[in-house]
């Protein structure tokens, strides 16, 4: 009722229209937020900060020896300069204050953030079609970290994307003052266990590009445009975990329209994904559906985030793991993908761990 009233007195109505909510269902289990901005600075570069969060919402994972509790289990950062003429990267680095593996006597000394001096070879390098060939070339599998590689293909597409709607605005609206935002992307992946087969999945984009605005200006001076993307899913854990149930809406927005725009039913676009494993395979038939369009670009990068994002809950079916890592007492518990990351590599002291403990039994 308290918010009712202070929506009244604004005169903003409480309930949204119809199209605008997901409706979600089931016990929750994981937050997956991915962050992408871009900031104005003296020199007429732009400053780029991401960052990725990982929130498991219950339980613990046994673990490579130990027991990961639920809280925010990855915490990492990306933090660059660019060039919006040349697009080129002049400074980039990450850093991550949460990780998964700290350096211990069964890593051998080895911690997630071994790998990360890698990423400062992309300084140097243009945001444009060859980048993600070489940021494979540095970071993917066992080169990296699968968490920060999905940060930084995201900050790929986002940029110059950023970039482009700025370029198409009059050059009036493009001078901004040193520390003025001019981009932010908002990714946020959330997973529901609906039963002892079915998880949900949901994913919220929203973008938002900033107009340039006087030093003490309204909110909403600073309003240029946004776009919006809901997207539903269901994974069937006994069916090779295959997508179903697929539905989305779209929203653009800009000052001028903001009342009047409405979301758009996106859902016949997204049924070529129904059935498909979200293991393996989604990437590559999201891209091949979508490309480099600029009109999707925005419904394509939300759903190359649906697969990793849904990943991170598997670890939150909480009452699986332990009885499963108690039945089979080995030395590592639960454990990643060979290659998948620098900790999990095949040559890696966990592998090896996991290798001699099953070697004993």
């Amino acid at each position: 009722m308290y918010a009712r009233k202070i929506a009244d007195d604004h005169g903003v109505s409480p309930i949204l229209a119809p199209g605008m909510k997901l409706s979600v269902a089931g016990h929750p289990l994981h937050t997956r937020s991915l962050t992408v901005s871009t900031l104005q600075r003296e020199d007429g570069r732009q400053q780029i900060d991401a960052a990725v969060i990982d929130l498991r919402k219950c339980g613990f994972v046994p673990v490579a020896g130990f027991l990961q509790t639920s809280g925010i289990v990855h915490h990492m950062t990306l933090e660059g300069t660019i060039d919006p003429r040349t697009r080129v990267l002049e400074h980039f680095e990450g850093a991550q204050s949460t990780r998964p593996f700290q350096p211990c006597a069964l890593t051998r000394g080895e911690c997630c953030s071994d790998p990360l001096p890698r990423l400062r070879r992309l300084a140097g390098l243009r945001l444009d079609g060859a980048f993600v060939g070489h940021l494979r070339e540095a970071f993917a599998g066992p080169l990296g970290c699968s968490h920060l590689l999905t940060l930084v293909q995201l900050m790929a597409s986002a940029v110059p994307y950023a970039l482009d709607l700025d370029a198409a605005q009059p050059e009036a609206a493009r001078i901004r003052r040193p520390q003025e935002p001019v981009f932010h992307r908002a990714i946020e992946i959330d997973g529901y266990e609906l039963d002892a087969e079915r998880v949900q999945v949901v994913v919220q984009l929203t973008d938002l590009h900033f107009a340039a605005a006087p030093e003490i200006a309204e909110p909403m001076r600073h309003f240029g445009a946004q776009i919006e993307v809901r997207i539903s899913a269901t994974v069937d854990l006994s069916r090779d975990m295959a997508l179903g149930s697929l539905s989305g809406s779209e929203r653009r927005r800009d000052f001028e329209g903001l009342e009047q725009a409405a979301f758009v039913d996106r859902t016949a676009d997204l049924r070529f994904l129904d059935g498909q494993g979200v293991m393996t395979g989604v990437s590559k038939r999201v891209l091949a559906a979508f490309g480099d369009d600029s009109r999707d670009i925005a419904m394509r990068d939300a759903l190359l985030m649906l697969a990793p994002g849904f990943l991170q809950c598997l670890a939150s079916l909480s009452e699986r793991w332990p009885a499963k890592a108690k039945a089979d007492a080995g030395l590592l518990g639960v454990t990643g993908q060979a290659d998948s990351c620098y900790m999990w590599r095949s040559d890696g002291p966990l592998m090896k761990a996991g290798a001699a403990a099953a070697w004993k039994k």
